[in-house]
């Protein structure tokens, strides 16, 4: 792949530090095609989408005015070894947290890794979620939606 960068070591996992998050699927998982996953929506500022763009990953932007650099992260429910735990969600002092109670804006270090993977013919490089840690929390209302709705 021409975007693979010999200072980014796949399946090594790595912290993001004090993002934003958007759309968290924490508790009841999302669905698409069949599958379902635990996920939560990173919104990135120029310099760190870019970093992960020239790497491979799926940075993509919002239909928002003006739009926003996003990237998603995702935890598969189960695998072909069987079922999976959601991911930890903690807040700062360690102790556990609901994750149905974090809404859009609230601040996070979030835990992930990523390796290059083919996917109908093509090497790309998503990003999987591992835990997320709380730092500023934005209660969750109902009837968030997504743009790409």
């Amino acid at each position: 792949m021409k975007n693979r960068r010999e200072e980014f070591i796949e399946g090594l996992s790595y912290t993001l530090k004090d993002q934003k998050v958007i759309w968290c699927k924490l508790v009841e998982p999302d669905e698409f095609e069949g599958k379902l996953f635990w996920k939560l929506t990173i919104l990135l500022d120029k310099k760190l989408a870019k970093a992960m763009e020239d790497c491979g990953m799926n940075v993509k932007e919002t239909k928002d005015d003006p739009p926003r650099l996003i990237i998603s992260a995702k935890k598969n429910c189960e695998t072909k070894k069987g079922s999976l735990t959601a991911p930890s969600v903690l807040d700062e002092s360690g102790e556990p947290l609901d994750g149905s109670l974090i809404g859009d804006g609230s601040i996070c270090d979030v835990n992930v890794y990523s390796r290059y993977v083919m996917v109908g013919g093509r090497e790309h490089c998503p990003m999987y979620l591992d835990s997320i840690v709380v730092k500023e929390l934005v209660t969750n209302e109902v009837g968030g939606e997504s743009p790409f709705e």
